[in-house]
């Protein structure tokens, strides 16, 4: 018998990047975090069709876990206008609330917190030029 794919009326999916092996220093503690509280969301605009529904889910998903986090830390990613269509639509809502805080790990922060302020000028950005071995040996400022 073949077992063959069939698309789900709801997708399933589970996300685990402490279950890499092999990610010195970096240990994972048996339970120490839930994967329930970790999203990467995909771009929509470069994505295929046939992702739609796992787009659609992953950024619903990610609004709520936001709805509820003062502080988002970004690590590695530059923010590229270009790419405004997939962040976007994750920060706007999130940036309408006082108190919170973007955290931006990677050598050229600095710029990615630029092109965010354009946008979002009531958010607290905080650029932390490093790469994220660096950001974790200081302690990892901006937390």
């Amino acid at each position: 018998m073949i077992a063959w794919l069939k698309i789900r009326d709801k997708p399933s999916f589970a996300f685990d990047p402490l279950s890499v092996t092999n990610f010195a220093p970096f240990e994972r503690a048996p339970g120490a975090t839930d994967i329930r509280e970790q999203i990467i969301a995909p771009v929509p605009n470069k994505s295929q069709d046939l992702k739609r529904a796992f787009i659609h889910e992953m950024y619903r998903h990610a609004l709520t876990l936001l709805r509820d986090s003062d502080t988002i830390v970004a690590i590695g990613y530059s923010f590229n206008l270009h790419d405004r269509a997939s962040y976007r639509p994750l920060l706007a809502p999130w940036a309408k609330s006082t108190g919170r805080k973007l955290v931006i790990v990677s050598p050229d922060a600095d710029n990615a917190a630029k092109t965010v302020r354009l946008y979002l000028k009531n958010l607290c950005v905080e650029p932390v030029p490093a790469t994220f071995r660096e950001w974790v040996q200081r302690s990892y400022p901006g937390l």
